[in-house]
């Protein structure tokens, strides 16, 4: 099987770099591809952060619309695909409107953690929207002490602390202090984010518990960062009662 990166540029006429989050938190299957190039990020409701990097393959910029040109609306349907090429596995993600049985884009990536199968949306279909990307964002550090269950974040140019408490028998003698991004929509918004959704890869903030849907904000570790949050991806923990300060 020839390399699917070329096989997708000979169907498609743009190709973009992009980022996708595939997260299931027992109760929620979601999905999120982030596209700063034009400026729109799919969602089928839950904001997370990113988890493979990879290229969303697309023919025109107008497919994306959420109307049609006589104002009725568009459903956008994705289904999440996995397949293997030689040892590499890869993640392709296919959007098709309303019934149409053809793609009018594709998201592909390599999947070398495994977060499809971790997030058990192999084959996976639903639907979403496409709205405009808008974030900012502000460099900060997570940190816990070995010794103690006080979870902390520093985001220092926004003024913003955070602090909460993970319960027993959860990151028990784990000390880490990991630097990374934490983006938001409305800087004033970030401190009522009193639930933190937890993983490895990502700490997502949300005003409600899982059935919330959009996020007040989220972290996101460096890619140059070295120390993890001590968490793995299948082992995502929500954690209450996070309470926010400003420095």
């Amino acid at each position: 099987m020839s390399d699917p990166f070329t096989s997708l540029k000979s169907e498609f006429d743009e190709a973009v770099a992009a980022a996708a989050l595939f997260f299931n938190n027992g109760h929620n299957k979601a999905l999120r591809v982030e596209v700063p190039t034009i400026a729109l990020e799919f969602t089928d409701g839950l904001y997370i952060g990113k988890d493979p990097e990879g290229i969303l393959f697309y023919n025109a910029i107008d497919d994306f619309k959420m109307t049609k040109h006589d104002g009725t609306p568009v459903t956008h349907h994705y289904t999440v695909l996995t397949s293997v090429v030689g040892d590499k596995t890869y993640c392709t993600v296919e959007y098709r409107r309303d019934s149409d049985t053809d793609c009018y884009a594709k998201f592909l990536a390599e999947d070398s953690t495994g977060a499809v199968a971790g997030a058990s949306m192999a084959n996976y279909s639903s639907t979403g929207s496409w709205p405009k990307l808008i974030l900012g964002s502000s460099i900060a550090t997570v940190e816990k002490e070995s010794a103690n269950q006080t979870i902390t974040i520093y985001a220092d140019a926004i003024g913003k602390v955070g602090v909460w408490t993970a319960p027993s028998g959860v990151l028990n003698h784990k000390g880490f202090t990991v630097t990374g991004n934490l983006y938001f929509k409305n800087i004033g918004q970030v401190g009522n984010g009193i639930y933190a959704n937890y993983n490895d890869d990502r700490i997502v903030f949300y005003q409600d518990d899982w059935t919330g849907t959009d996020f007040t904000a989220y972290f996101i570790p460096l890619e140059s960062e070295l120390e993890t949050l001590n968490m793995e991806p299948a082992s995502t923990q929500t954690f209450t009662g996070v309470a926010w300060s400003n420095q």
